[in-house]
């Protein structure tokens, strides 16, 4: 099973499913990162950190609502780059879960087209109700709003290539289109049903995923330690259950929501 993290500022919110994955037998698990904000980072045994040149940013010239999704472009065609080198090193992963973000998730499917794509769906912007025009003090005009609009471009580009997404709360999911929420599922920092997560696509098993929380330096299904207990009540290795569920479940890009 081969695997990969795709995130900025990796770890981030894959610190503890990274770690957990890479020491599964038969797993190989490679992350990639933005090289300035990796390249002193700790390393997690079993992960191959890999780092991708800074993109420039956008230019001054760019209309200031398109800024934010040239850079996203920019750093998309980084990753681009970066894949494509993994794969001339005969790496191509099965499983990949990225941050739709800053735009690394744009053009996975057009390099990596078979492999399943899990999105960390943390964050939809909205004019009112989040994170703009909620201070009376500074109400948000128009212009925000059409700007706000635009800003979501990159993160709506890579929903649609992907096969599903992870909330880590019930408000950050429906902050999302309802079009896509069918295909975004919660997994909270708390105790949760990971079998809810994974439905009928592991309907042929047998299992209760618990979460256990293991600290507060993330959210959601990266942020705890996971244990399986099968219908018998004997424990296994979380790890080969969680990264077979995404191929198990069909492959490829997955059923639309």
């Amino acid at each position: 099973m081969r695997i990969l993290f795709i995130h900025q500022n990796f770890p981030a919110q894959y610190k503890h499913l990274a770690a957990t994955l890479a020491q599964s037998p038969g797993c190989r698990v490679v992350a990639l990162g933005d090289l300035d904000n990796v390249k002193h980072r700790p390393k997690i045994p079993g992960v191959n950190l890999v780092g991708y040149p800074t993109p420039a940013p956008a230019t001054a010239r760019t209309h200031h609502y398109v800024r934010p999704l040239e850079g996203a472009v920019r750093r998309g065609q980084a990753v681009v780059r970066a894949c494509l080198e993994l794969q001339k090193h005969g790496f191509v992963p099965d499983v990949i879960y990225a941050h739709p973000g800053w735009g690394e998730a744009l053009f996975l499917r057009d390099v990596f087209p078979k492999a399943r794509l899990t999105l960390y769906c943390e964050f939809y912007y909205h004019a009112q109700g989040a994170d703009v025009g909620f201070d009376p003090e500074f109400p948000s005009s128009l212009d925000d709003a059409l700007r706000v609009r635009i800003k979501n471009a990159a993160s709506l580009l890579s929903l649609e290539a992907a096969a599903a997404g992870i909330s880590p709360t019930q408000w950050q999911r429906r902050m999302f289109p309802k079009e896509f929420r069918s295909r975004i599922e919660v997994i909270r920092n708390a105790a949760t049903h990971l079998s809810d997560f994974f439905g009928a696509r592991l309907s042929h098993l047998s299992f209760r995923a618990v979460m256990v929380p293991s600290g507060s330096d993330g959210c959601g299904l990266c942020s705890g330690r996971l244990a399986h207990r099968s219908s018998d009540g004997s424990h296994h290795r979380p790890q080969e259950w969680i990264a077979r569920g995404f191929l198990q479940s069909g492959g490829g890009r997955g059923a639309r929501g």
